[in-house]
């Protein structure tokens, strides 16, 4: 498999960014720097405080500070487009799927960070869509622990397929 022309980077944000999620904005540059990715999509997760679920339900008051929101420096300067979104799919209450239905994209790379919630979300999402999710693992990283990570690695081949988890390694080898 060639890579794609078009990736989706899930909430590399500065308040996401911690000694477990640390490596991934680099990588991430690195993993862009280094393939010729047409269409860098980034999207920024956006707590729309009290009377959304994340305050009201979760209570959790985080990412409705600019310094949290913020894409994380390393990478600031990659997305073609930056996708704001107040829940963890980057579809809902979007334009995305029009946009990537007007750049005519079937194959997908996903990654970023949580794993366990907004990458896992954004890779269902595009399935139930019709386009290719492809989840970058070693470009992925869950900031609540390696634990979240791997779990959610672990029941992702059940909703997009196995040939859809890929490593960097992996999509040079195809």
């Amino acid at each position: 498999m060639d890579v794609p022309s078009c990736v989706i980077a899930v909430d590399i944000q500065a308040g996401f960014i911690n000694a477990t999620t640390a490596s991934i904005p680099p990588a991430v540059r690195r993993f862009c720097e280094h393939n010729p990715i047409r269409h860098r999509i980034f999207t920024r997760f956006v707590n729309p405080g009290v009377g959304g679920p994340f305050v009201d339900i979760l209570g959790w008051p985080r990412f409705q500070e600019e310094q949290e929101i913020a894409l994380a420096p390393e990478i600031e300067s990659l997305p073609t487009l930056v996708v704001d979104k107040c829940s963890y799919s980057p579809f809902m209450d979007t334009k995305l799927e029009d946009t990537l239905r007007g750049l005519e994209v079937d194959d997908v790379l996903v990654f970023g960070i949580d794993t366990d919630v907004c990458v896992l979300t954004t890779a269902v999402d595009l399935f139930d869509r019709g386009f290719r999710p492809v989840v970058v693992t070693d470009l992925s990283m869950s900031h609540g622990g390696r634990e979240y990570h791997d779990a959610a690695l672990s029941i992702l081949p059940r909703y997009i397929g196995a040939d859809n988890i890929v490593t960097t390694a992996d999509l040079q080898r195809r």
